[in-house]
């Protein structure tokens, strides 16, 4: 759509090295960190001048402002000081508040950031292949949607979004007998339960639902005799210092937004990097006898001549995990990115729970048009303009 001038931008790098660069259709004039920022049209956007032209704004300023809870929002959005909501209503306000006269929504189709719950498979109970599918098949992930987002957004059972290439859902539906068996199976029993921590944050991060969450899947997971869950509310920082930095949390919630919109970012994190408290290539052997003779990771081992252990399933998702990243041909491409995600759920390093739908959803008073979304599920904010 037409070259940027590098000569300028080269210049403004260089005359304000800790400044913000970039190019595009509007520029920031003002900003109060965790209150307010103000956008004016770029009069000299190189894009508007490009054959066939790129559609610059129709709206000359843009004020965001930024609210401390979303109970503010709401507020403001009712009172007609806002003219859009987005990022995020409570779920229970989006339900409250469709239909009501002079409001519309707007949502995409399915959203690329997703919810999960996230094992330390170094620490016991958890380096046990049995008590991580016993959590995966005891996790009610629909009472979730129903019970804490009023069914806005949607179960998923696998970590890539619908919508993308390979994506299989690979992970088990709920089978409460099929969790009491493998815990069994274990050397656990309704007398001496698994003992589980479930560490979620309180600071605000994903929200005011995470407590809620929380509460929800205790009471799933509890329903299974041989588990013993308690809850551990924490704040993000904490969160994140104590599963990734001190490996003392275990077994925690987390939620992911890509770093870029394609299937691998849905997988590679979780079974290729330490990054986010994920510690797959340290797999032990523990439990592995209980993944079924018929899973597909043993028959993807069996086909290449690899005995059944942890260091060869760390051996295969590598080879996979290059496949998915360097071939050219799509089909073997998308076979590989299949592949992992049947590792994935046969070894469960991470539970994949809901697609988070509802927080994208966008408010808009009468006469607020052009809210597009794709699968980055980022607002163009230069197509929105507001009626008369």
């Amino acid at each position: 759509m037409g070259e940027p001038d590098l000569d300028a931008t080269i210049e403004a790098t260089s005359a304000n090295p800790q400044g913000v660069i970039g190019t595009g259709p509007y520029k920031l004039t003002s900003y109060t960190p965790g209150q307010l920022a103000v956008f004016e049209t770029y009069e000299d956007y190189w894009g508007c001048d490009t054959d066939p032209q790129f559609q610059c704004p129709e709206t000359d300023r843009v004020i965001e402002r930024h609210f401390g809870s979303s109970s503010s929002l709401r507020a403001s959005l009712q009172d007609g000081s806002i003219d859009m909501a987005w990022r995020s209503l409570n779920p229970t306000d989006v339900a409250d508040l469709r239909g009501r006269e002079g409001l519309t929504f707007f949502q995409p189709d399915s959203a690329s950031s997703v919810r999960y719950a996230n094992f330390n498979v170094t620490n016991a109970p958890f380096d046990d292949l049995r008590v991580r599918k016993a959590i995966s098949f005891a996790v009610d992930r629909q009472a979730i949607v129903d019970r804490v987002f009023s069914g806005v957004n949607s179960p998923i059972f696998t970590m890539p979004p619908s919508q993308f290439p390979g994506s299989t859902d690979v992970f088990p539906q709920r089978d409460l007998d099929r969790a009491s068996e493998l815990l069994q199976d274990a050397g656990f029993s309704a007398d001496s339960p698994a003992e589980v921590n479930l560490w979620f944050e309180t600071s605000g991060h994903y929200g005011t639902t995470e407590p809620d969450v929380a509460a929800v899947m205790q009471e799933s997971l509890n329903e299974v005799p041989e588990l013993d869950v308690q809850l551990q509310p924490i704040d993000f920082a904490g969160l994140i210092d104590a599963a990734i930095r001190e490996r003392t949390s275990s077994f925690y919630l987390l939620g992911w937004f890509p770093d870029f919109v394609g299937t691998i970012n849905f997988l590679n994190p979780w079974i290729n990097s330490t990054s986010l408290g994920i510690f797959f290539d340290e797999l032990t052997d523990k439990g592995l006898e209980a993944m079924p003779e018929d899973a597909r990771t043993r028959q993807l081992l069996e086909e290449r001549g690899m005995e059944f252990n942890a260091e060869n399933i760390v051996e295969l998702k590598n080879e996979l995990i290059s496949t998915a990243q360097t071939t050219l041909d799509r089909e073997q491409r998308v076979a590989a990115l299949e592949e992992l995600q049947h590792i994935e759920a046969d070894t469960v390093p991470t539970i994949p729970l809901w697609s988070n739908l509802s927080r994208f959803i966008v408010a808009a008073q009468e006469g607020v048009e052009g809210v597009v979304f794709d699968a980055s599920l980022e607002l163009r904010d230069w197509l929105i303009s507001k009626g008369n």
